[in-house]
């Protein structure tokens, strides 16, 4: 597909910018979502998503404040 695109445009070379922050934002809403619905004590929702996510606890909480995960 990238090269029908790249051979229609005469064959220039054509840079695609990394998705990452996007998946990250994404991710982000994903991990908000799930421990604003977890059941149970606050710590265990947190270690549970912090074991899907294979991030820390304390990195859990950082996102569900709004910073940076």
């Amino acid at each position: 597909m990238f090269e029908k695109l790249s051979f229609g445009w005469g064959g220039l070379w054509i840079d695609f910018p990394h998705c990452k922050s996007l998946v990250k934002r994404v991710r982000d809403e994903e991990i908000r979502r799930l421990v604003a619905k977890g059941q149970g004590s606050r710590t265990d929702v947190l270690f549970s998503v912090a074991r899907q996510f294979n991030l820390s606890a304390e990195t859990i909480k950082g996102i569900c404040r709004g910073g940076e995960g």
